[in-house]
């Protein structure tokens, strides 16, 4: 684990300014959190892993955690410096984590996405984007065009392709898709019915112009 910070130039001007942020001084809090940035850059520069640098910087880690640790401070509940650098710490691997998880989720998203819209899975979404959901000139106009399908789901929004296959490839209830999304189940519903509706136009288009 990385060496705490060292003390400022007076013995007391940590205890000090921390007790003065404590009591609302803004100027101290910044005081503070300015001379912790050094220690969090350097504990992000070592826990950061390689992989995942071209995606997010260390400096943008701590930038991130001490804007989190100046709106909450209130919640920090220590009285001295070795607390202190505790709860940044605490804050800044927390976002660490949370990076971890997005891009790699990320990562697994794309690779399972591209997966399944090769050709067995395309026929399969095929299948279920023909039937119950759809009404009977769309099911006919889908099943005519059958082998464009692939193509003119290469060429939606990305959005639109991952909702149509976490429906109807996945069978996923519209709460899982909206978690899955960053969105509400509502707002994963909506964008469910515009990807269904693109869909219906591209393929119509597809139909016209045969």
């Amino acid at each position: 684990m990385p060496p705490a910070p060292a003390t400022p130039n007076r013995p007391d001007d940590l205890h000090g300014q921390l007790l003065a942020a404590r009591n609302g001084s803004q100027d101290a809090l910044n005081w503070l959190l300015e001379k912790c940035r050094p220690y969090l850059l350097m504990i992000a520069n070592e826990e950061l892993e390689s992989d995942l640098r071209p995606k997010v910087a260390p400096s943008d880690l701590v930038q991130e955690s001490v804007l989190e640790a100046w709106h909450d401070f209130a919640d920090f509940r220590g009285g001295t410096g070795k607390e202190l650098f505790a709860w940044l710490r605490c804050i800044l691997r927390h976002n660490l984590a949370d990076a971890r998880r997005h891009y790699r989720d990320a990562t697994a998203r794309q690779i399972r996405n591209e997966q399944l819209l090769d050709a067995s899975n395309a026929t399969a979404l095929r299948e279920k984007l023909t039937s119950g959901d759809t009404s009977p000139p769309d099911r006919v106009v889908a099943q005519e065009q059958a082998e464009t399908l692939e193509q003119t789901l290469s060429r939606l929004p990305e959005e639109y392709r991952r909702v149509l296959l976490l429906r109807h490839q996945e069978d996923r209830p519209f709460a899982e898709i909206g978690a899955a999304l960053g969105r509400s189940e509502g707002a994963a519903k909506k964008l469910w019915r515009r990807a269904v509706r693109r869909l219906r136009q591209e393929m119509r288009g597809e139909h016209d112009s045969g």
